[in-house]
């Protein structure tokens, strides 16, 4: 009752069946790297995101603090010179306070607009390479295929640093 079911029988078809069989292990670890990769780099953004509310409650802390001491000292006697004094130091930490929530969402959308470049990346990486076997790729050609990338942040840095030292 034992027919053959296949075209492959023999030699030749264990050899393709372990054949397949090694390349779905390496499909398999790849992708297993990847899910690996995605989950770190989850954790790490929830920390930083942690963080980043931390430090917001803080600075908020140090507003509200500000706040309290320029309402006393307007309660207080009149305008001196203190008083003046305490209005231009809590006008400068809200416009400081504005200016930081504002770096930090720029910062925010840059990392998100690199991560999503380099899922889109892998994803279509990993279609083709579905579809198609790729070639062995040399380090230099990856490297010179994200030359684009590395300028784009290049500039963004260095806009930011530009911005920063016009500042006063």
């Amino acid at each position: 009752m034992g027919g053959i079911l296949g075209k492959c029988h023999g030699k030749e078809g264990r050899a393709q069946v372990q054949a397949l069989n090694r390349r779905i292990d390496e499909l398999e670890a790849k992708l297993r790297q990847v899910t690996y990769k995605r989950a770190c780099e989850k954790r790490a953004q929830v920390r930083r995101e942690a963080a980043w509310s931390r430090e917001r409650a803080q600075m908020q802390e140090q507003l509200d603090a500000l706040s309290e001491c320029w309402a006393w000292c307007r309660e207080g006697e009149g305008e001196g010179e203190g008083v003046v004094g305490v209005k231009v130091m809590a006008g400068m930490m809200r416009e400081e306070q504005a200016r930081h929530d504002e770096a930090v969402e720029r910062w925010k959308r840059l990392y998100l607009a690199i991560k999503s470049e380099l899922d889109h990346l892998v994803q279509r990486a990993a279609a083709t390479s579905a579809i198609v076997p790729t070639p062995t790729v040399s380090p230099k050609s990856e490297f010179l295929s994200l030359v684009p990338l590395l300028r784009t942040i290049h500039l963004i840095v260095s806009a930011q640093v530009v911005a920063k030292t016009v500042r006063p």
